[in-house]
């Protein structure tokens, strides 16, 4: 009989070289890769999964630990010291949970110092106390807090670096929310920095005239929403070695209530309590912020992000995600000012916050696949990927997907595009420009025979020209995007 070996896959485990140990828990074989980053190797419905260790040091060798104390134990050698450990249940995703005693409400992470900074609620009686900790990005011990005035409710929260500063700070926007008044008309921005001894020193203060609803880092100024105005402050330090915030440029007026902020370069976006988004740019010469374009038509948005220069992604409260795209060629003014929709698709929870960002590291050659991912949270504690694919790819998947729901039979018989259509649409075509990652990872559950089907395209479909075995690679590669 011939054997060989097909659909090789390449890993990336690190820069150092790689010593592959076998080593076995709870009656089953992994393979303890030892590196710079070490990882534990499985198998799991014949797939291979990779699972990163918590040391931080080089690993050099492993090896199994026999010993009645210490059932399934590892010895591992690193360039400083021997240790005996064990592992634990293997997940694609660890959850560790740390009780605060109060309800979180923000978080952020501050690099230079090492630290988690969270504003979290303690609900008293009839009201709210607010403050702001921060705590060890290891043991998550709270190292100090600092507790806001009586009526003080914290809005928003960032960790940046202004231009022309070293140090790096925590930022807290606050709002003061008096019973007899439907909005807030006062607040403040306050400036933290770490110390040495991981303490929070409250370094600046400014009164602001409202409540502020977003922050972010606009090119080493602050760039913050307050009530429904678009401010850019500037770091400066006068003579006697005092922090100011002065404005950059002329504060512009926002649509109706600007509560989602994003940036890139001088480009902002903004999303809106009722009208949707609106692209922005900052004008170094003219020193003043200038409409670009919008959106028209009317969202309660809930996050934004970019997805390059001329592209746009944000949720709104129908549980949607929703593509916006600026006119390159428009045909008059009035094409040169609105934001083209691309695509909706339907989620069907609703969506906190979309960051660009990954949860793993790079493993595979999975970025000539997708690229420009991006991470989103969801209000019921869901975790999920955006990734953009090049226009080849994505007409595959679309055809592998398409293929996928014609041999599997949806719940309850109810059609799969019916259900990621916008509530805002009756155009169903329009989520067609998103492929359910979902349905593709399912076709690794199914029996050979159903995989074949789905490959010459049976009961309506378009034959792939792939193998089941090239269909297999390819879906491994997208799963540990």
């Amino acid at each position: 009989m011939d054997y060989s070996l097909k659909f090789r896959s390449k890993f990336s485990l690190g820069t150092q070289p790689i010593n592959l140990k076998e080593i076995r828990y709870s009656n089953k074989n992994y393979i303890f890769a030892a590196s710079d980053q070490p990882t534990i190797i499985y198998s799991n419905n014949n797939n291979l999964n990779f699972s990163n260790v918590n040391l931080t040091d080089t690993i050099i060798d492993a090896c199994p630990f026999i010993c009645m104390e210490y059932e399934d134990a590892i010895c591992i050698l690193t360039s400083k010291s021997i240790l005996i450990g064990s592992i634990n249940e293997i997940q694609r995703l660890h959850v560790r949970t740390v009780p605060l005693g109060e309800h979180p409400r923000r978080v952020c992470y501050q690099e230079s110092s090492k630290t988690l900074g969270v504003i979290c609620i303690q609900n008293l009686i009839y009201k709210e106390a607010h403050s702001f900790k921060i705590l060890d990005d290891k043991t998550y011990e709270i190292l100090d807090e600092f507790k806001m005035d009586s009526n003080e409710y914290v809005q928003s929260l960032i960790s940046m670096k202004f231009l022309n500063s070293s140090n790096e700070y925590y930022v807290v926007g606050t709002s003061d929310v008096c019973e007899d008044e439907e909005e807030s008309k006062s607040g403040r921005i306050l400036l933290f920095s770490v110390t040495a001894t991981r303490q929070l020193r409250l370094e600046h203060s400014i009164k602001i005239s409202g409540s502020p609803w977003k922050m972010c880092n606009f090119n080493g100024h602050l760039l913050t929403s307050i009530r429904n105005m678009i401010y850019i402050y500037k770091w400066d330090i006068n003579e006697e070695g005092d922090i100011n915030f002065t404005y950059l440029c002329r504060p512009i007026s926002g649509k109706i209530l600007p509560i989602n902020i994003c940036t890139k370069g001088n480009q902002i976006i903004v999303g809106d309590l009722m009208k949707s988004i609106t692209l922005y740019e900052y004008d170094d010469k003219s020193n003043e912020i200038k409409e670009i374009a919008s959106d028209i038509s009317t969202r309660f948005t809930s996050s934004v992000c970019f997805i390059d220069d001329d592209t746009y992604i944000g949720s709104d409260s129908n549980l949607n995600v929703f593509l916006l795209k600026k006119n390159k060629n428009p045909q008059g003014k009035m094409d040169e000012k609105q934001l083209s929709l691309m695509g909706e698709y339907h989620i069907g929870s609703s969506i906190n916050q979309i960051k660009k960002a990954k949860l793993v590291t790079d493993r595979t050659e999975s970025n000539v696949i997708a690229s420009n991912e991006l991470i989103f949270i969801t209000a019921d504690g869901s975790i999920g990927i955006i990734a953009q694919l090049k226009e080849d790819m994505f007409s595959i998947l679309k055809s592998f997907e398409q293929n996928i729901l014609n041999i599997i039979n949806n719940v309850g018989e109810f059609p799969y595009y019916k259900w990621r259509s916008s509530c805002l649409s009756t155009d169903e075509a329009n989520s067609l420009s998103f492929i359910d990652g979902d349905i593709i990872e399912s076709f690794l559950e199914l029996d050979r025979d159903t995989m074949q089907k789905i490959a010459n395209g049976d009961n309506g479909g378009t034959p792939l020209g792939y193998t089941v075995d090239e269909l297999v690679a390819l879906v491994e590669k997208l799963k540990i995007m």
